[in-house]
């Protein structure tokens, strides 16, 4: 999955709060710089709200906000169109190069 919702996010600058589900994690970090706080998925109710609760007043903090804010630029450059497509086209080039006619 790609979700473009979450890339838009970073482009724009604004850090994500997340479950670590599919690829978020990975998507969501750069050169150990991290755009937001991912946390744990949990299927008990009372679990999930109180994390989601301690992160989301972790983020209320100013400080927190702005790098998290500032490695979301960073992370959101790497997802830039032209990037993607590049990334795409070299894979290809490597897998028919790989595997000849």
């Amino acid at each position: 999955s790609f979700p473009l919702t979450l890339i838009q996010a970073f482009q724009v600058g604004t850090p994500c709060i997340a479950t670590d589900i599919g690829e978020i994690k990975g998507m969501s970090s750069l050169d150990g710089k991290e755009a937001g706080i991912i946390f744990a998925a949990t299927e008990d109710n009372e679990i999930f709200v109180e994390s989601l609760s301690l992160v989301m007043e972790k983020m209320l903090d100013d400080t927190v906000r702005s790098k998290f804010r500032d490695n979301a630029i960073l992370v959101g450059k790497s997802f830039d169109i032209n990037q993607v497509a590049e990334t795409y086209l070299q894979e290809y080039v490597n897998l028919i190069e790989e595997f000849p006619g």
